[in-house]
């Protein structure tokens, strides 16, 4: 039941996204995989990863935008991502991860690019 009630109320959030997501992003990660990232608010992403949705929530970080949550760390800045296993005792994840990039600009670099 609790498995259920959670794919709806992440199924409810994406189809949010899609109408309201400031930003959504599409990744190309080292290893070929794709992740979709969109980001209703500052506090939240929500991924697409290997066929499966995951709503990350924001986590302090020293530089870039850090998410944790479902066993995920994503960790952004510019155009470049990582994603990493986050192990359940962890804080920050141990693991490498992959490191992915960004297949169109954000709209903080098309502004960027714009105005020069």
């Amino acid at each position: 039941m609790k498995l259920t009630q959670s794919v709806a109320f992440i199924l409810g959030t994406l189809v949010s996204v899609s109408a309201y997501a400031s930003e959504t992003i599409v990744y190309q990660c080292d290893d070929g995989q794709r992740i979709e990232a969109a980001y209703p608010d500052t506090n939240t992403a929500i991924l697409n990863y290997q066929s499966q949705l995951y709503l990350l929530k924001v986590a302090i970080s020293a530089s870039g935008a850090r998410y944790t949550g479902e066993g995920l760390q994503w960790w952004t800045k510019g155009g470049e991502g990582n994603i990493a296993p986050l192990l359940k005792d962890e804080k920050y994840a141990s693991a490498k991860g992959k490191n992915c990039y960004a297949l169109q600009p954000t709209a903080k670099e098309l502004i960027s690019s714009s105005s020069k």
